[in-house]
């Protein structure tokens, strides 16, 4: 998934959120950008409600890849929600990156 502006979102769809405490968003680059990047992961809509925030931090030249950590508010709903990720890069400059994975977590640091 490619992160092709300055900010964006991109949703997951049907997840069930029972037990997931954090969220880790994996990005990848041919190049390390210059620019951290900010996320935000929000449920149902991308203007409705704030579960989490978590920043990636400007990676080091030659760093092929980078972690962002949301710790999340738990849903105990039992129902399947759309999770919105919002991003924005650090610097207001647009990053050439990927997103390879989104990671679901129980604990803190999962």
């Amino acid at each position: 998934l490619l992160l092709p502006a300055v900010e964006g979102w991109f949703a997951i769809g049907n997840t069930d959120l029972t037990g997931v405490k954090s969220v880790n968003i994996v990005t990848g680059w041919e190049d390390a950008p210059h620019a951290g990047l900010d996320f935000e992961v929000r449920l149902d809509a991308p203007d409705v409600k704030l579960l989490g925030k978590g920043s990636m931090p400007v990676p080091h030249k030659g760093q092929p890849m980078g972690i962002a950590h949301v710790s999340m508010e738990p849903t105990k709903d039992d129902h399947l929600h759309k999770l919105y990720f919002i991003y924005k890069s650090k610097n207001q400059e647009a990053i050439l990156a990927a997103v390879s994975m989104v990671q679901f977590g129980s604990g803190l640091k999962d």
